[in-house]
């Protein structure tokens, strides 16, 4: 099992990218090597110490510092764990991960424990808002809310989307990844019906106006503990984030 920085991009080019963007965050940061079950995961620890942390997800076609670049906001309010995840890699028959399972749940409780957090909030962007689901439907001891940015797993079409990434590590990513179409099984409305844990929802413009409405529909009916659904309207990727940011400054303000 590997994460996308060390084995999906084959490519040198990714690799210099990868730190590329990093490095131009102009950031304090820590990377850490969390050893699990499922194989070594690479995080970015950033952020203010003391503060509540947070597991940032990144989108299948992402990675930790896209993920921070487009959300470099949440070091403002949280001590963020950007994590980088693990796929199954098809040249592996015995390959231990699997969508179907609770997989990527123990996967995400495993890191949480071995980073001893508590009250944890899991911040999860499309494929990584899949995660977050999982996470807290099979465990969520250490975590206390979930923020769900255009979750997959909702809906049978549901395949993870670019969430805006750079246009070279869309280019490096259908290049040399093996999985460029990788389909999200749904998760069933018994298992969400499962989750007690608070969580908000944000949809934005990457999904049409009947996939919002009915996406709304599947959380409000099967999630008890929905917070709140923020649909965003802008085709604008600053204005996107922007609100997302005042959304979580309003959230977590007093926190």
């Amino acid at each position: 099992m590997n994460s996308y920085q060390d084995h999906n991009f084959t490519n040198s080019n990714y690799t210099n990218l990868y730190y590329e963007r990093l490095y131009s965050l102009d950031i304090d940061f820590e990377f850490m090597s969390i050893e699990t079950s499922f194989g070594d995961t690479t995080i970015i620890s950033t952020g203010i110490q003391g503060n509540t942390p947070l597991i940032l997800v990144h989108d299948l076609s992402s990675c930790a510092p896209i993920a921070l670049s487009q959300h470099l906001y949440l070091t403002n309010y949280f001590k963020v764990f950007a994590v980088d995840v693990l796929v199954e890699d098809n040249s592996h028959k015995n390959a231990e991960m699997n969508l179907k399972y609770d997989d990527y749940g123990k996967w995400m409780y495993e890191i949480l424990s071995r980073l001893q957090l508590v009250n944890a909030t899991v911040f999860g962007i499309s494929f990584g808002g899949y995660i977050a689901l999982k996470s807290l439907i099979y465990n969520t001891d250490r975590i206390s809310y979930g923020i769900l940015i255009n979750p997959s797993g909702l809906l049978k079409q549901s395949r993870s989307k670019w969430f805006n990434p750079c246009r070279m590590f869309k280019y490096l990513f259908t290049k040399n990844a093996r999985k460029s179409s990788y389909s999200v099984p749904m998760i069933s409305k018994k298992k969400l019906s499962n989750i007690k844990t608070p969580i908000s929802v944000v949809l934005n413009a990457n999904n049409s106006a009947q996939e919002v409405k009915t996406l709304k529909q599947i959380v409000k009916d099967n999630i008890s503990t929905i917070d709140e659904v923020v649909d965003i309207q802008s085709q604008d990727m600053h204005q996107e984030y922007a609100t997302i940011e005042k959304f979580i400054k309003e959230k977590f303000k007093n926190k």
